[in-house]
């Protein structure tokens, strides 16, 4: 038998380029990284601001900045985050949580624009940059007809695009930022920001007749408008509303309903503010400042006839979870997860749809955005999956992301025990809570229509019997329904021949005195009634 030949696999460099531009879904996900970046150099805000054409944007902060020698190294080493290598800090200077680890979030931005020009200085150098990148050559026909394998054995680097950059001499000491600027958005993109509206779809609102987070979430509310139905512009906004580190409104969530394992008002209230302390920052678009967008119950739900909420936070908030894996030795250890969170449910839905089902955070930085499957749960659970919405937290889950930071490799260990910890939690905790809220809702419900009915029914005729609620009747009358000032009587018998009826029945005839009486004529409702007579009769 001949000896196997290795052969290497070779690789277009196109590749490269299709997973820079396409590594996110929307033009959100890729200035999320960026505005990540931000949080991760401890800006206190981040200012993303659209030209007047929608030609380019900025992006600003205030954070640690880059020297130029951090940024040669960065674009020397895409792929290889320095913010999280061994050894290194795992918190900011004011305590924030490391999000960055991949170091590809300058690549993303090759999505929705072919060019980008940064600008920054660190405290205490005299000596800022500035920099471009360009990003069409790597994306060209050509870049598919170099093999990455190629490269390798000739020893040549790979190069993806060009960046060009120069010293700033001169710099004050105390300053530190970061300006980027993306040039050339892409032409699609533009045309949607543009638009009056989309075929179907509702006017831009921000910054036209809106002007804050709050009022946005309210006209959504009232509307019932769904994401997908906004303007390019206010979606772009929502998106980063949801998958930013951003704050919480003031009173996000008011619960009006609770049971034995449910929580209250207080205690989200309570967790919001914990998270707004960790996070300290804010961002805004055209100076519009993002909040997480949450705002229920809104005034439509609360109307609902029959409306009721909960909260379930307890198990969650600072939970431990514990499992096993196996370490670069193969040995088995044990292990934890750190976990965090709400699961809040309102009937009759969560609006809009967009925030039904459950949102992972990793480091307050959303993965992906709401999940409507609830990371595949395997019970139906019908309706109630459109009347939940809900947050987790679990920063120790990073090294189960995949390249995008918008979903999870569903083989790690981790995310494994993370996600049936959650889905017990539903099927242990949640669906049984709901489910015995409204039993007892129904109970309750069904109590006071009841009484309702008594009350009306008694209100209306004197002759109500008030222990079994239906109406008394004579042995010898030639109607079956007889009426003075005082009373309504059923018949027995009419014209010698015997009625059989059940009590229901009279119960039946006398709530239907009660609601026609006033609708119907006394002939109109004879008729009614014998119809009634005649049509039990034939169950005989």
């Amino acid at each position: 038998m001949s000896k196997p030949k290795g052969k290497p696999i070779n690789v277009s460099l196109r590749v490269i380029a299709d997973l820079s531009q396409g590594l996110y879904r929307s033009p959100a996900d890729a200035l999320k990284e960026l505005v990540s970046n931000a949080y991760d150099a401890d800006s206190p805000n981040v200012e993303i601001n659209f030209a007047n054409d929608f030609t380019h944007l900025m992006v600003r902060d205030w954070g640690q900045g880059m020297s130029i020698d951090e940024f040669i190294r960065t674009m020397e080493t895409i792929g290889a985050s320095w913010k999280r290598e061994t050894g290194a800090a795992d918190t900011t200077p004011s305590g924030r949580k490391i999000v960055g680890r991949i170091g590809i979030g300058l690549l993303g931005v090759s999505q929705i624009a072919t060019s980008l020009e940064i600008e920054s200085t660190v405290r205490g150098l005299t000596k800022g940059f500035r920099a471009q990148i360009e990003f069409d050559q790597f994306a060209s026909e050509e870049a598919k007809k170099i093999k990455i394998t190629d490269l390798w054995e000739k020893e040549q680097p790979i190069k993806i695009g060009n960046y060009y950059y120069t010293e700033i001499e001169g710099v004050e000491k105390e300053l530190h930022f970061t300006n980027l600027k993306l040039r050339n958005l892409k032409r699609t993109f533009v045309e949607k920001l543009k638009v009056r509206s989309e075929k179907g779809g509702k006017p831009r609102m921000l910054g036209r007749k809106l002007y804050k987070t709050e009022d946005f979430l309210k006209w959504i509310g009232k509307h019932s408008v769904t994401k997908t139905g906004l303007h390019e512009y206010d979606r772009l906004f929502f998106d980063l509303c949801t998958l930013c580190p951003v704050k919480y409104l003031e009173k996000p969530l008011r619960i009006l309903n609770g049971i034995e394992n449910s929580s209250s008002t207080d205690d989200f209230l309570s967790f919001a503010r914990s998270v707004n302390e960790e996070t300290h920052f804010k961002l805004t678009v055209d100076g519009i400042e993002c909040y997480k967008p949450i705002l229920m119950p809104s005034d439509i739900e609360k109307n609902y006839e029959l409306f009721f909420n909960l909260l379930f936070m307890k198990g969650l908030d600072k939970g431990i979870l514990t499992y096993n894996d196996y370490d670069r030795d193969g040995s088995l250890v044990e292990k934890k997860l750190k976990v965090r969170g709400y699961v809040y449910f309102q009937r009759p839905k969560v609006w809009p749809p967009e925030l039904q089902g459950l949102i992972i955070r990793i480091r307050h930085v959303a993965v992906g955005q709401y999940d409507s499957t609830f990371m595949t749960y395997r019970r139906h659970e019908g309706f109630k999956f459109s009347q939940i919405t809900g947050e987790i937290s679990v920063d120790e889950l990073d090294n189960a992301l995949n390249i995008d930071r918008s979903s999870f490799r569903e083989t790690e260990p981790a995310f494994v025990a993370f996600r049936d910890a959650i889905h017990t939690y539903l099927s242990r905790i949640v669906f049984p809570g709901i489910k015995s809220y409204a039993s007892e809702e129904r109970t309750t419900r069904r109590t006071k229509e009841s009484q309702k009915e008594k009350g009306t029914l008694q209100k209306q005729f004197q002759v109500i019997d008030s222990g079994k609620r239906k109406i008394l009747f004579r042995e010898n009358q030639l109607k079956l329904v007889e009426r003075t000032r005082s009373e309504v009587s059923l018949g027995l018998s009419i014209n010698g021949q015997k009625q059989k009826f059940s009590s229901e029945f009279y119960r039946i005839v006398a709530f239907l005195e009660a609601y026609l009486s006033r609708k119907l004529s006394i002939e109109e409702r004879d008729e009614l009634f014998d119809r009634l007579a005649c049509w039990l009769k034939g169950f005989e």
